[in-house]
């Protein structure tokens, strides 16, 4: 979980700094063998209980908001379909009953 493949070869060109490098964060999310999930909610232990105020969900709200607020190509999107998704208002409910700390969202955007 807390390690990835950041290179496509056992001795990149640390030094050099050529690598060689995957080229985005797709290919190295194909080359660590993971997969995707799907549906309409969002996925994660912490998404349904006290962890969205405190966990990486909640960790992801500034970054998000900060995005979208500097026009980041698919930062809307993003956001959209992390507020649309089916289980958002009974996740979203933590930020008031925990740590609001992280409950940032754009200025001009409502959830």
């Amino acid at each position: 979980m807390y390690t990835i493949p950041y290179a496509p070869s056992e001795n990149p060109d640390w030094s050099g700094g050529t690598g060689p490098w995957y080229a985005d964060w797709g290919a190295v999310f194909a080359a660590a063998g993971l997969s995707y999930g799907s549906g309409t909610s969002l996925l994660g232990s912490y998404i349904d209980d006290t962890g969205l105020a405190s966990s990486y969900w909640g960790n992801l709200q500034p970054a998000l908001a900060y995005a979208v607020e500097h026009g980041a190509v698919g930062a809307m999107d993003a956001y959209n379909r992390m507020v649309n998704a089916s289980n958002w208002t009974t996740a979203v409910a933590q930020f008031n009953a925990h740590t609001p700390v992280w409950s940032v969202k754009p200025r001009n955007s409502a959830y």
